[in-house]
């Protein structure tokens, strides 16, 4: 913020997940779609966006554990289902599979195919 800004206030509501209060700086991220780069790759190719991916999603589960363990000591393991149905996602061999078959057969990079199977699911649990 410069000089000439003043900070503006105003209050959000929402639905608390866990009792208590909290103070701290908020960060508000417009909402908006995020843009996923989808492209082709060649043959020789394939192979490393697989392990791209591979790659990503232990990071990411790693990620994951480690803040899943630094929330158990503060909140109990009663709180943090959460972060293990985001672990289970991550290590679901279907979308797992399916994405490394879409990179295969339709050569997309990794993240193209990633959303490419996202969005089937998600359309299936519509309709659902």
């Amino acid at each position: 913020m410069t000089e000439s800004q003043t900070p503006q206030e105003f209050t959000l509501r929402g639905i608390g997940i866990s009792p208590g209060i909290v103070s701290g700086e908020a960060t508000l991220i417009e909402g908006g779609s995020l843009r996923i780069p989808r492209y082709r790759i060649t043959p020789p190719e394939v192979d490393e966006q697989i392990a791209r991916i591979q790659r990503a999603l232990e990071e990411t589960e790693a990620e994951i554990r480690g803040t899943r363990d630094r929330l158990a000591g503060v909140f109990g393991e009663e709180h943090l289902f959460i972060l293990d149905s985001h672990l289970m996602i991550l290590v679901d061999e279907m979308l797992v599979g399916e994405t490394v078959e879409t990179i295969r057969r339709n050569r997309w990079n990794a993240e193209g195919a990633l959303e490419d199977t996202l969005a089937k699911h998600q359309a299936k649990f519509s309709d659902i």
